[in-house]
């Protein structure tokens, strides 16, 4: 946090961090007592890379829950005719009884 900003500036990295509060406890952390701001910064940059790392590679994406192969199945009923609904030549859209 003491180390100088890349811009050329003079400001340090803990310029950037703007809760005072969060400071505080950064400086005031041993480990043992209770740091509820420390610990939701470290969970924070873990987020933060695993994030950056899945948009360096989309293909290791987890499927969301509306992604699950459960929707998929059709439960015995046709998907397509679920409302029972035909298409006519020109577009038509025609609900069945």
């Amino acid at each position: 946090m003491m180390t100088p900003l890349k811009d050329g500036t003079g400001k340090l990295n803990l310029h950037k961090i703007p809760s005072v509060p969060l400071l505080k406890e950064l400086m005031a952390w041993d480990g043992i007592g209770n740091f509820d701001r420390v610990s939701a910064l470290g969970m924070l940059m873990i987020q933060r890379e695993e994030d950056y790392f899945i948009l360096l590679d989309p293909t290791k994406r987890e499927k969301g829950a509306d992604e699950d192969e459960f929707w998929d199945r059709s439960l015995g009923i046709k998907k397509k005719n679920m409302l029972n609904i035909t298409t006519g030549a020109n577009g038509e859209v025609y609900f069945n009884k």
